[in-house]
């Protein structure tokens, strides 16, 4: 009997150990998009490879008010996209609208990676563009507990 006790329990902590790598890296299917990519992102952090698309899943941890920028009124929220790493995302509130995100929420985000001077890396032109931007092409959005914002 205590021989198929410690099976079971070698099974339950191989599957979640399974669901936890599974949660914070790697193409992952939870997303609304399921295009998931915590491990893409990572990648281009370790590297430092500005301008690369990444599309990241996560629980949002840090939540900072919206303030106008140049370029418009910009939400800064922070993901957390695998144990020790934390992705700032800036999401542009002038062309997705007021984004409804808090502490807790889960949230998925594709847009361009980047490195600031101030050595803190994340992800901005989250909003979806008609393509004709010079800086960047590719459309990004912000999905917050399952809303889409493009």
């Amino acid at each position: 009997m205590r021989s198929a006790h410690s099976a079971a329990s070698r099974i339950i902590v191989a599957l979640t150990s399974c669901a936890l790598l599974a949660s914070c890296s790697g193409r992952i299917g939870n997303g609304k998009s399921g295009l998931c990519d915590n491990a893409g992102y990572l990648a281009a952090r370790k590297i430092a490879h500005a301008r690369s698309e990444v599309t990241i899943c996560g629980t949002v941890l840090r939540v900072r008010a919206a303030r106008r920028t140049r370029s418009g009124l910009h939400l800064w929220f922070y993901v957390r996209v695998a144990p020790h790493v934390v992705a700032r995302v800036i999401a542009d509130e002038s062309v997705l609208g007021p984004i409804l995100v808090r502490v807790g929420d889960k949230a998925e985000v594709q847009g361009r990676f980047f490195r600031d001077h101030d050595g803190f890396d994340g992800i901005d032109w989250t909003h979806r563009i008609d393509g004709t931007h010079s800086s960047w092409s590719t459309p990004g959005f912000v999905v917050i507990n399952g809303v889409e914002y493009r």
